[in-house]
């Protein structure tokens, strides 16, 4: 980079710097985080158990502030959670359905800023419609109800506080912003050469992209169909597994399935790319040789590759979500927003290991040991509320914001941008993960023939 390049970055960073200082306001207030309910209860049938909640505005409970979840018939206490996207509430009520005789209760938590458990000397205080009786049974309450509408209610009074003078916050994410304008200026040179040797070889990434998809399925009857067959059957274990064997609630107010398979197609897409890339100067060892032939294009190839069986599913995603009635409308706008996303980081991450895969064989096998820890460290399976004690550890993940913000949009119908700050985060690493693979790669490109 020559002195002339890195005297724009330095005055385009002071111009914007003091542009976001004259319009950055005082304070800035946003919502710290949602009101959750966390039941743990049991009935002895299977019911419907709907959370009413009343906020300050409101005078009756409606069906405008009402979140429902189906409860199996169970011996032991589960907990039932129930999010309500409040900053406060002044009311709530519980109501079951009229077919369950006995229902049992060991404690109501209300999380917000501060965590107020209910208990079962609390539960007695609540308000009982149609119940015909109430005992209290070591450390629950056991409701017998009655024929027509059973719920039991009380006022409380939960607010989430409004966190101010978050003007550090502000700065910082105004640092990072200007920090990675100035490393793309200085990396511009290799960026835009990239970005030309892509554009010119468009035709043939397309070509050589449709061409290895099908070589991985020439030969056999089902063709294709085994692509699909394999991803499938996982999801499908998963389902089985955790709803029907283990019980799992719906998440989110969504049928568990739409959750998990929100949450497993990029999933899948990522690992399957990532894979893929990191063996592709192997796979194409002979175009490698070549000295006419662009080989930074290799791994783009191998994950556009990879794209073609995630636009399947997620026309798949499209058809389930439909017949659950959860069509995303607008938000397939997000959907090809988080493909993208998918597709930069892996293709920064495959150009790293499979340049280092071209010397080491090793990086392929370490490569699978750290997808399945990868795979589990990423709330793909399991609900990221589970861990709030210790948030950083799956916010740090680059792929919890394209998980996370995947189902916020199909289920939530949130924007991407909604989580502004893991967004900024997501593309400052993707962002310095794609020029570490470009570097890493110009500098040991020439001595891939002699290798391979």
């Amino acid at each position: 980079m020559t002195k002339k390049y890195i005297a724009v970055a330095l005055l385009v960073s002071i111009i914007i710097a003091v542009l976001v200082g004259i319009v950055m306001p005082k304070e800035v207030a946003y919502k710290k985080n949602d009101i959750e309910v966390d039941i743990e209860t049991r009935l002895d049938s299977d019911s419907e158990l709907a959370l009413y909640y009343l906020t300050q505005d409101d005078t009756d409970f409606n069906e405008g502030h009402v979140i429902k979840q189906t409860i199996k018939k169970s011996d032991s206490f589960e907990t039932v959670r129930f999010i309500l996207d409040e900053s406060s509430i002044k009311s709530i009520r519980l109501d079951c359905d009229a077919s369950v005789s006995y229902w049992d209760i060991k404690n109501i938590t209300l999380k917000s800023d501060e965590t107020e458990t209910l208990g079962v000397d609390d539960l007695s205080s609540f308000y009982f419609n149609d119940i015909k009786n109430t005992e209290i049974d070591g450390d629950y309450l056991c409701i017998s109800t009655g024929d027509l509408d059973p719920f039991i209610s009380k006022d409380i009074d939960v607010k989430v506080e409004y966190i101010r003078n978050e003007t550090k916050r502000i700065i910082t994410i105004c640092i990072i912003c200007l920090f990675l304008f100035i490393i793309m200026m200085w990396n511009w040179r290799i960026v835009q050469d990239m970005l030309v040797g892509i554009f010119v070889s468009r035709k043939q990434i397309k070509s050589l992209a449709i061409s290895d998809f099908k070589s991985h399925y020439s030969g056999s009857y089902l063709g294709i169909v085994w692509g699909i067959i394999q991803p499938l059957m996982t999801i499908i274990l998963f389902w089985f597994v955790f709803q029907k064997a283990f019980h799992s609630n719906p998440v989110s107010n969504a049928p568990f399935i739409l959750w998990l398979i929100a949450g497993m197609i990029p999933w899948n897409f990522f690992s399957d790319a990532w894979v893929s890339g990191t063996s592709s100067f192997i796979s194409y060892n002979y175009i490698v040789k070549k000295l006419v032939f662009n080989i930074d294009i290799i791994p783009l190839v191998k994950i556009m590759g990879s794209s073609i069986i995630n636009l399947i599913f997620n026309g798949i995603l499209l058809v389930i979500y439909t017949l659950y009635g959860w069509f995303p409308g607008v938000h397939l706008i997000d959907m090809l927003y988080f493909s993208i996303c998918v597709t930069l980081y892996a293709w920064g991450l495959s150009m790293i290991t499979a340049t280092l895969n071209v010397f080491m064989k090793d990086v392929g096998q370490l490569l699978s040991v750290v997808i399945q820890f990868l795979m589990w460290l990423t709330p793909v399976m399991w609900d990221y509320h589970m861990l709030d004690a210790h948030s950083f550890l799956y916010l740090m993940n680059p792929l919890f914001y394209i998980v996370n913000g995947y189902r916020e949009a199909l289920i939530d119908g949130q924007w991407f941008f909604h989580q502004y700050n893991l967004m900024l985060y997501f593309w400052f690493v993707t962002i310095i993960v794609n020029i570490i693979g470009i570097r890493l790669m110009k500098k040991l490109r020439p001595h891939f023939a002699d290798v391979l």
